[in-house]
C-alpha cells in the first residue's frame, strides 16, 4: 500500500513523513498530523487533512484577543525591537511596513516622521490602527500587492499561520529597500524547549499554527534573494511563567524573564522558541 503524504507547505517539496499527532484546540475530537520535511527541515500541519475554514477560524482567534480593546501603551517589548531593527540598519529609516499588524502597537512604537504602513486581514481589527493614524492594508497577506519598498519590513509571529507561508515571504523580501532590514519572528521547533515538551509544545496549534521553518531554510531562501543574516536571537516570549496564578509573583517573573530574554548570553542559542532573525539585503549598486 502506498501512502502519498502532503507536500511540504513550506518548500514544496514531497520528502515528507508523519511524525506526530496533534489534538486541535478548535474541536478536542480533531487530531492533526505532524510532519517533518527531509527537504527543508521545516515542520508542517496540512491545512486540509479536516474540512475548516481557516482563514475565519483565525479571524475568530484574532476577534477573541483582548489587545483590540486595549488603548495604545508604550511597550519595553516593542521598544526593545524598534532598538534593535534601528541599530542593525545603520542608515535614515524613511519606511516601515509591519505584516499582521494588528491594532497597530509596533508601528505606534516609530517615529511619527517615519511612513508607517500595516499589514491587516481583520476588519474590526484594521480600523483601529487605521484610527491611530496608520495606513492600513486591509487585504490578507496572500492577496496583498506590494508595490512598494520599504526600508523595514517586519513579521512578527504570522508566518506559521499561513497555508502560503512561501508566496508571503518572497513577497515580503521583494519589498525590502536596498540595505533595508526583513524583521522575523518564527516558533523554533528546533529549539530545546519545543524538544523537550515534544507533541505537548504549546506552539503545536493547528489548525492557528500550520508551518514551523528551519532555520537553515530560512537562512538559504534569503541568501538566495541576496539577504544576509546579521542576528538571531531565541527568547522565551514571556510564556514560560511558574506563578501565573499567583499576581504578584508572576508580575516579578514577567519582568526577570524580560531582562532574562534581552541581556542574557543564552539569547544566542536555541533554548527557548521564540526565534526572531534579522536579515539585511544587500546594495548590489556598492558591492
Amino acid at each position: 500500500m502506498i501512502i502519498n503524504n502532503p507536500a511540504c507547505i513550506i518548500c514544496h517539496s514531497t520528502k515528507t513523513m508523519p511524525i506526530l499527532n496533534v489534538p486541535s484546540p478548535v474541536n478536542g475530537s480533531l487530531a492533526y498530523t505532524l510532519y517533518q520535511c527531509a527537504a527543508c527541515d521545516s515542520r508542517f500541519f496540512d491545512p486540509k487533512e479536516h474540512e475548516i475554514d481557516i482563514r475565519t477560524a483565525n479571524e475568530k482567534f484574532s476577534l477573541a484577543e483582548p489587545y483590540i480593546k486595549v488603548a495604545f501603551t508604550q511597550n519595553p517589548y516593542w521598544q526593545h525591537q524598534v532598538q534593535v531593527i534601528t541599530a542593525l540598519h545603520q542608515g535614515k529609516i524613511r519606511s516601515i511596513l509591519d505584516c499582521g499588524c494588528r491594532t497597530g502597537d509596533f508601528l505606534m512604537h516609530w517615529p511619527m516622521n517615519i511612513a508607517r504602513t500595516g499589514i491587516e486581514v481583520v476588519d474590526d481589527v484594521a480600523v483601529v490602527a487605521r484610527s491611530r493614524g496608520l495606513n492600513v492594508i486591509n487585504t490578507p497577506l496572500e492577496e496583498s500587492h506590494l508595490e512598494l519598498q520599504y526600508d523595514v519590513v517586519s513579521c512578527y509571529a504570522i508566518l506559521e499561520h499561513l497555508t502560503k507561508p512561501e508566496q508571503v515571504l518572497n513577497a515580503l523580501a521583494n519589498s525590502v529597500a536596498p540595505s533595508g532590514i526583513l524583521a522575523l519572528m518564527v516558533p523554533s521547533h528546533e529549539s530545546v524547549k519545543a524538544r523537550l515538551q515534544g507533541p505537548s509544545w504549546h506552539q503545536y496549534y493547528p489548525p492557528f499554527h500550520l508551518g514551523f521553518f528551519s532555520r537553515r531554510y530560512l537562512d538559504e531562501f534569503m541568501k538566495k534573494r541576496d539577504f544576509e543574516m546579521v542576528s538571531t536571537t531565541f527568547t522565551s516570549g514571556g510564556m514560560f511563567n511558574p506563578f501565573s496564578r499567583i499576581p504578584l509573583a508572576a508580575k516579578a517573573w514577567s519582568k526577570l524573564m524580560f531582562l532574562f530574554d534581552r541581556f542574557s548570553p543564552t539569547r544566542y542559542t536555541p533554548l527557548f522558541d521564540h526565534m526572531y532573525i534579522y536579515y539585511r539585503k544587500i546594495d548590489n549598486a556598492q558591492t
